[in-house]
């Protein structure tokens, strides 16, 4: 699927990613949300969302967007050091056009990280920067969970997804870790909508599933480059 996706040339990405944005912006979830998590985008391979994430600013929707940084959870009196996923927010669309001079490991556009303090974020607080042996920015955090913020909308990336809905991510579960933590951390989260949105190129065939565990999250619909909707319950969105 990764050297498929590496193939889909950008004009096609470009058409799909605009076929999806009008799809989801008129889907009465999106409308009536208040405040959306969504996936900036990689330079190539997935749709890319800027157009929603414009839509949603101008919108006045609070808009969060993912950042990973080296957390400090407590587990008992152990603190265990370990990659995970917060959603900050984004104040502007100045805001969001500056993620652009900040793209991470990956090459996805990305909040600085010495702003993330001054952010509203969903899951948690007291987040700290400190200057590591090599000269970089260490970000560091105790599991708090935040009151600054809930999610009514949650627009996830993938690398592949089947017609009932299910989604393979890229191998990190930085999503599936994201969503347990919300859960347990936030009263009424189960009502959230989890929407995800794929290039054609990404849906598998009606004959094939992506591989799932009990730690994985099924969307609850799944908006497709060529403007189409997949709904796990019929008639929902």
């Amino acid at each position: 699927m990764r050297t498929k996706l590496a193939q889909v040339p950008i004009p096609s990405i470009g058409l799909q990613s605009a076929r999806i944005a009008a799809t989801l912006l008129t889907m009465n979830a999106y409308k009536n949300a208040g405040s959306i998590s969504i996936y900036l985008s990689m330079p190539s391979g997935e749709a890319v969302t800027n157009d929603i994430v414009k839509d949603a600013l101008t919108q006045h929707k609070a808009v969060f967007v993912p950042f990973i940084d080296n957390a400090v959870s407590r587990n008992g009196g152990s603190l265990i050091k370990a990659m995970k996923m917060d959603m900050v927010s984004l104040a502007s669309i100045d805001d969001f056009e500056r993620t652009e001079e900040n793209r991470d490991r990956w090459g996805i556009p990305s909040v600085a990280p010495e702003s993330v303090q001054g952010r509203a974020k969903v899951l948690r607080v007291g987040a700290s920067t400190a200057h590591d042996s090599s000269g970089g920015i260490a970000i560091t955090a105790e599991f708090e969970r935040s009151a600054e913020a809930t999610l009514d909308v949650v627009v996830m990336p993938g690398m592949a997804f089947d017609r009932n809905c299910g989604r393979l991510g890229h191998g990190k579960g930085y999503y599936d870790t994201f969503l347990e933590d919300y859960r347990d951390s936030k009263v009424g989260a189960s009502e959230k909508a989890h929407f995800g949105l794929a290039l054609c190129e990404q849906v598998l065939h009606e004959d094939e599933t992506v591989p799932t565990n009990q730690d994985d999250w099924a969307l609850d619909a799944l908006v497709v480059g060529d403007g189409s909707i997949i709904e796990r319950k019929p008639n929902i969105f």
